[in-house]
């Protein structure tokens, strides 16, 4: 559960910088930006939240949040990188883009910790606790 924390709170930071390096470079501020940044303070709060939520929430709130910053920043961040070179925020999109990657593996090991202990302890020939 503490690497989990861990992880989740560098992936949010991730994030934040990136958010914060659109800010810092300019960028227009329309309806897209704006859902962006509530979606990015979603993300610090999942984080602050996280230890206090319940396994199943971790899970698929780290998934949803990391598919939304993995597919997110891959489109507009990792392919322009590829096609056209790095613009001025296409490095730490590259780094939402990972931040994304972690926030499901974060989900996934969620999942994986809960499952196990909702799992009925078994002794020898099958007996339970």
């Amino acid at each position: 559960m503490r690497t989990e924390r861990i992880v989740f709170a560098v992936a949010a930071a991730a994030a934040v910088a990136h958010l914060v390096d659109h800010l810092i470079v300019g960028v227009k501020m329309d309806l897209q930006f704006e859902g962006v940044l509530a979606f990015g303070a979603v993300t610090v709060l999942a984080a602050l939240a996280y230890p206090r939520l319940p396994w199943q929430l971790q899970a698929l709130g780290s998934i949803a949040l990391g598919l939304g910053w993995l597919v997110g920043d891959f489109v507009l961040h990792a392919l322009p990188t590829i096609r056209d070179g790095p613009q001025s925020t296409d490095y730490t999109g590259l780094g939402a883009t990972v931040a994304g990657g972690l926030l499901i593996g974060v989900g996934i090991a969620a999942a994986l910790r809960g499952r196990a202990a909702a799992r009925p302890v078994t002794h020898a020939r099958g007996q339970t606790a």
